[in-house]
């Protein structure tokens, strides 16, 4: 892995795990965080070698950190993206909500991250 995706990957999962914590009740830094995570794993996405520094990360111990990469993925991997988003669906946890919309949007065909 370059070392351009390798720091990007590297601050990608430090974000990522600063904002899977965090609650309803701290939306403004939520926000931020999943801004700048979004950010990250755009960058990631464009090249082959980004989108597979991604996957590295679908078994992360942190279920939201798996939520939100699995999310990212879902454009070029759903065969991995998937089967994580649906498990994590079933841990009836904070994530569960946000994986459960995001397969109902990809199902659906309404779902874009290119924003």
């Amino acid at each position: 892995m370059n070392s351009d995706v390798e720091r990007t990957l590297a601050k990608y999962r430090e974000t990522a795990e600063a904002w899977a914590p965090l609650t309803t009740d701290q939306t403004r830094k939520a926000n931020r965080l999943f801004d700048a995570a979004h950010e990250l794993a755009k960058n990631l996405r464009r090249t082959d070698e980004g989108r597979a520094a991604l996957l590295t990360l679908l078994d992360h111990a942190v279920p939201g950190v798996r939520m939100f990469t699995a999310t990212e993925c879902l454009s070029f991997d759903p065969g991995s993206a998937v089967p994580v988003l649906e498990a994590i669906e079933r841990l009836a946890d904070f994530h569960s909500l946000e994986a459960k919309y995001a397969l109902k949007m990809f199902r659906d065909g309404t779902f874009d991250l290119d924003w």
